[in-house]
């Protein structure tokens, strides 16, 4: 039963194989007759030299759209170089190039024991600054107080050794003249006495003598008295001159604190300084703790894209500002070309295109149309065109080839002709007509075109013949022959 199935699948296919290559000998005899009458038209007009074979068509009314085709690049519109946002050493690096991420992956992390030893030295750094100021500031402010007593002792102490100076003079004229009254008074006793001793002799209890006796008597009264008085002012003297010498002593320690304090104490600019100093501290430290954290978080992906390149190894030492990896946004992203100046005329900003990379199809717009065109290898000048995808998706792979269709223009309800009838000469665009059998010529216009159509804005009606393929040469004025197209 199989076997005879298997017959008749083979009948069948070989009728079927049969007919084709009927219709193939068909085909091939109707092709020959059709040469042959073609060489013997072209023999006669050959012969006549009279008339051409032509092919031809009417204009005819429709829509129609015009394109640019072109082909690019996809690159990225968001490109992001990576750097490395502190020093250390590289712990991980979990991407290579070529690598997928997602917005927050992580990408490259740090060793963190190193950076608890940065974080720990940058502590005890600002410790010691801020110990360092207090102390100065502290030892300072004494200073301060030294310099101010000192200062204002000194007034006061100018003022009292001056005044017990001035007081000693006094007491010293003082002391000078119980001295001096006190050895006029023995003068005027040793007198006296002399005077009793001579008396004496003769009349020793005489009235004269005994008031010699009385007066000698009154004179050591007074002598004593002024004795008294005298060792009194001495002593005063002595008082007064034993205060101005504690004065000066206590004066000469206020001079000498008042040298040390001024010598200490700072200024302005010192106390900048000491400020600043305390200031950096506090800021490193602040920077170490911000550069610890961010060490801690690592670098992650700012947005989801492509990594193009990662230059770091893990164990790697990074310098803060380092260059780590470029990342390129997968969501936003074009496709470059380069245009020509005859697509220039028609490009503008905000056309459609349709653009298809690696079979995936997407929607575009002209976003930029560059100022400034450069040479191709072969020396024409091209201008650099971007075109942004509106609809990307995880298809899409950078620096793959894509190809572009860029809406230019539309009409509708427009007289159009094959582009194979247009013809162009130094003097415009022209087309050829049959009328009674010769060739004339139409100037026209056109306005947009596709691949196979021209709008005609001037110069042709729907109802003339226009000549589209011609077998030889044609001139105006030449007689023709329509045949039918195949």
């Amino acid at each position: 039963m199989k076997n005879k199935e298997i017959k008749n699948k083979e009948i069948k296919k070989e009728k079927r194989n049969g007919r084709k290559k009927g219709r193939k000998w068909i085909i091939f005899v109707i092709v020959i007759a059709v040469i042959a009458v073609v060489l013997w038209l072209a023999g006669r007009n050959a012969s006549s030299n009279a008339v051409v074979m032509v092919n031809t068509t009417q204009a005819t009314r429709g829509d129609l759209e015009e394109s640019l085709s072109n082909s690019g690049t996809v690159v990225s519109e968001v490109v992001k170089v990576v750097f490395s946002p502190v020093s250390g050493n590289v712990d991980q690096v979990l991407v290579n190039a070529g690598d997928a991420v997602n917005q927050g992956d992580l990408l490259v992390s740090y060793d963190m024991i190193g950076q608890e030893e940065i974080l720990k030295q940058a502590e005890l750094q600002n410790k010691k600054s801020g110990a360092v100021y207090q102390e100065v500031i502290s030892t300072n402010t004494d200073n301060q107080k030294k310099l101010v007593e000192a200062n204002t002792n000194l007034e006061v102490l100018k003022q009292q050794i001056a005044d017990n100076k001035t007081y000693l003079k006094t007491l010293q004229k003082d002391y000078e003249k119980k001295v001096a009254k006190g050895s006029e008074i023995k003068s005027t006793m040793l007198g006296l006495n002399d005077e009793l001793a001579l008396i004496a002799k003769n009349a020793p209890d005489s009235a004269e003598a005994q008031s010699l006796r009385n007066q000698i008597n009154d004179l050591n009264r007074q002598l004593e008295e002024n004795a008294k008085a005298q060792e009194q002012a001495g002593e005063k003297v002595s008082d007064t001159q034993e205060l101005i010498a504690e004065y000066e002593s206590y004066k000469a320690r206020m001079e000498s604190q008042k040298s040390g304090s001024e010598a200490s104490v700072l200024d302005g600019y010192q106390k900048t300084q000491y400020s600043v100093d305390k200031q950096l501290s506090e800021m490193s430290y602040q920077e170490a703790q911000e550069d610890y954290e961010i060490a801690g978080n690592g670098i992650r992906a700012e947005f989801n894209g492509i990594v193009t390149d990662c230059s770091v190894l893990p164990g790697a030492p990074l310098a803060q500002g380092a260059q780590v990896l470029t990342l390129q946004s997968s969501e936003q992203v074009k496709v470059t070309f380069q245009a020509s100046k005859h697509d220039l005329e028609k490009l503008q900003i905000g056309q459609q295109a349709d653009i298809t990379i690696l079979g995936h199809s997407y929607q575009g717009e002209i976003t930029k149309i560059d100022r400034m065109a450069s040479a191709n290898t072969s020396g024409t000048p091209m201008v650099g065109v971007e075109a942004h995808i509106l609809n990307p998706d995880e298809n899409i792979i950078l620096g793959m080839d894509a190809k572009l269709e860029v809406a230019v223009g539309s009409t509708k309800d427009a007289i159009l002709l094959p582009v194979e009838a247009i013809n162009a000469d130094k003097n415009g665009d022209f087309v050829y007509v049959c009328e009674n059998g010769v060739a004339a010529r139409r100037d026209i216009k056109c306005g947009i075109s596709s691949d196979l159509y021209v709008e005609i804005l001037e110069g042709i009606t729907e109802e003339e013949q226009v000549i589209t393929n011609a077998m030889g040469d044609l001139e105006e004025g030449m007689n023709v022959t329509v045949i039918p197209e195949m």
